[in-house]
């Protein structure tokens, strides 16, 4: 197999913008998961470790783990891109963390 170089007319392709609208489709068909399987509204009702949501939902609990993240991620980057400031995540015990943010002097 012969692994020459492109000449050196070629254009050079830059990847970014593929992989910008692949990360994009991603996030969206994570959301999409999240609201079809109804994890919000089970959420919302009810504290669960995510052993319990992955039963009631009938999927992986490593899924649903990963899916749990990509959702507390959003939030964060919600957060900050609407001006709070220090956004983070506390770990407490229970069922899932709680994001904590600053804005202007009011803390939360």
């Amino acid at each position: 197999m012969n692994h020459a170089s492109p000449p050196s007319s070629m254009p050079t392709i830059n990847p970014k913008p593929i992989l910008d609208m692949n990360y994009a489709f991603a996030q969206t068909a994570m959301l999409m998961a999240a609201v079809r399987l109804h994890i919000f509204t089970y959420l919302a009702s009810d504290p669960l470790i995510v052993v319990a949501l992955a039963t009631l939902v009938e999927a992986e609990p490593d899924a649903i783990t990963r899916l749990l993240i990509f959702i507390f991620q959003k939030f964060s980057a919600w957060l900050s891109d609407s001006s709070f400031q220090e956004v983070h995540r506390l770990d407490v015990a229970g069922p899932s963390p709680i994001i904590v943010a600053q804005k202007g002097e009011n803390r939360l």
